[in-house]
């Protein structure tokens, strides 16, 4: 008992995100289906694409501690993203595969904050397939 009192502490609770301007949103504002690039229409396609987009921390492009999410269209824009970024288009991508192809891409989907190792504070994509129950976490960088 004591144990699960001393994880559950550690845990990460976020139900507001601050944008570039400071506002705070409620989470899943960042969350819809986005259709992917052309020639993307696999959840490993799409991992590969978010992938490559570069990884930047919010203080190193925007010059302060402050942490930000941007929606996907802004992190297009600004060609380089963090945890959150990458996670949030990944999310986004799986959830357009999920709808436009249910029998081969179904599936639940879920941003989970946490700690990685190791990366410290981050953010993972959790995919279960409406078929089969499988979980699965995608790190999205």
């Amino acid at each position: 008992m004591e144990n699960s009192s001393k994880f559950a502490s550690r845990r990460v609770y976020q139900v507001l995100a601050p944008d570039m301007h400071g506002c705070m949103w409620f989470v899943p504002r960042y969350l819809r289906p986005q259709k992917p690039p052309k020639g993307f229409d696999t959840v490993v396609k799409c991992a590969h694409f978010v992938s490559l987009i570069p990884f930047l921390e919010d203080w190193q492009a925007f010059l302060g501690d402050t942490d930000m999410w941007c929606t996907s269209q802004q992190f297009l824009d600004i060609l380089a993203g963090d945890w959150e970024e990458h996670a949030i288009m990944l999310a986004n991508f799986f959830e357009h595969l999920s709808q436009v192809d249910p029998e081969k891409c179904g599936a639940e989907i879920f941003l989970v904050l946490g700690t990685g190792i190791p990366e410290g504070e981050t953010v993972y994509v959790m995919r279960r397939d409406k078929k089969t129950g499988d979980v699965a976490f995608w790190n999205a960088r």
